[in-house]
């Protein structure tokens, strides 16, 4: 599972994706310093394996914490406002009542759980998003093998590693600036990354909407494989 499409596609790429501040800085500047260290970690410590392989393995799990840790608890306050809730919500727009009830009367049939009614979401939303997001749960384990669904689930995913990663990409880019405008003058170098900071940036200034445009795609793939399942 370690090298399986999800991992690859959604958490590795967008973990070398993040690597090329990081790159900057050592060619420039680290090199002289660390080579020694770093040939002296090889033989010590990790022995035939690259370093960074190692290092790239450790991006992709600190980008998936600050993404799941920062983004999307904050844009979607704990996947109680992602687009799988709201769709079922009664008050939203997006799928017309008729559809929205074979949902529902699906989820019932096959789980046993029965959605809270237009009353109870005027009376206490957060509980009935708390609901449909439990129920929402199962119907992905449900239908988690479809084809369609893994894809959009692997573009959610890439987007929201990738702008985790955006997050260390910028203050990397950033030292990289003070270093090769302060420290260690290199204008080329300099250029190059304030070219990284403002794209790394641009995807977090973006990052809400990047999220919710797909998060939307995956939500309507799920509910289309789950009616077809």
């Amino acid at each position: 599972m370690l090298f399986g499409r999800y991992n690859r596609e959604a958490r590795m790429y967008p973990a070398i994706a993040t690597l090329p501040p990081f790159v900057l800085l050592y060619y420039f500047y680290l090199q002289v310093y660390l080579s020694d260290f770093v040939n002296t970690t090889f033989a010590l410590v990790i022995g035939g394996i690259p370093i960074s392989i190692v290092f790239i393995f450790l991006l992709m799990e600190v980008n998936r914490f600050l993404s799941k840790m920062l983004f999307e608890r904050w844009y979607f306050n704990n996947e109680l406002m992602m687009p799988t809730t709201d769709f079922l919500l009664f008050k939203d727009r997006t799928y017309s009542a008729d559809y929205k009830n074979k949902i529902r009367g699906k989820i019932s049939a096959d789980f046993d759980i029965e959605l809270p009614s237009t009353h109870e979401e005027n009376t206490d939303e957060l509980s009935a998003r708390q609901k449909i997001t439990e129920s929402i749960a199962l119907v992905r384990a449900r239908v988690k093998g479809g084809r369609l669904l893994l894809q959009h689930n692997i573009h959610y995913g890439m987007w929201r590693n990738l702008i985790g990663g955006a997050c260390i990409a910028c203050i990397i880019s950033l030292l990289d600036v003070t270093i090769f405008m302060l420290v260690s003058p290199n204008q080329i170098a300099a250029v190059i990354s304030l070219v990284f900071f403002f794209l790394y940036g641009s995807l977090i200034a973006f990052s809400k909407y990047i999220l919710t445009v797909h998060g939307k795609n995956f939500a309507k793939v799920l509910f289309q494989e789950y009616l077809a399942s």
